[in-house]
């Protein structure tokens, strides 16, 4: 028995665990909208990268919901990279119009906002929040504390491992499943 972690599978016979991005990026708005936000910016990873997509389709539902306008300056790429969060909060810097609130589409992109939101002498959260999504170790550590979504990392490899150890007893009739992310408030918001 197959089982791809944050893949869908092409092939029927494969199994895959999900995360639902899509929901926690609509929760990560959410949050920022409800602590008063009105100008989001999203900083985006790769455009071919499904998590990606579907982070933004959830920040997008939360803004429609919300009736926000989107700003397309205020979609940025940051390469789901340190060096690409800094170079797009940079370029946020430069423009002058800095949006009161960011939600990353990673962690690594956040932290590199952070230093550059720093080093322009920006107080995060009294200028600019900003919220992640992994929960990924460091973020944690950074000052200030990461707001981020979290995924189960640990939930998730069991329950891939529970598969194959199920499928080679029986038949696992679901193919799909789904693991719900949740909103790890810090102090970046």
């Amino acid at each position: 028995p197959i089982v791809l972690l944050d893949r869908e599978p092409s092939d029927q016979k494969i199994m895959s665990v999900l995360v639902d991005n899509e929901s926690g990026g609509y929760e990560a708005t959410d949050h920022l909208i409800k602590l008063g936000h009105r100008e989001i910016a999203f900083m985006s990873g790769p455009q071919e990268n499904r998590d990606n997509a579907e982070r933004f389709i959830g920040f997008q539902r939360s803004m429609k919901e919300h009736n926000l306008a989107l700003k397309s300056h205020w979609t940025l790429q940051g390469k789901f990279t340190r060096e690409g969060g800094y170079l797009a909060a940079k370029m946020l810097i430069l423009q002058g119009n800095i949006p009161t609130a960011i939600f990353c589409a990673n962690d690594e992109m956040a932290i590199g906002a952070l230093r550059a939101f720093k080093e322009a002498n920006l107080n995060i959260p009294e200028d600019v929040s900003i919220v992640g999504f992994d929960d990924i170790e460091i973020s944690q550590y950074v000052q200030p504390p990461l707001t981020t979504v979290s995924q189960s990392k640990f939930e998730i490899g069991s329950l891939a491992a529970h598969l194959v150890c199920q499928s080679l007893a029986e038949e696992v009739n679901k193919r799909n499943f789904i693991m719900p992310t949740e909103l790890v408030v810090r102090k970046t918001t």
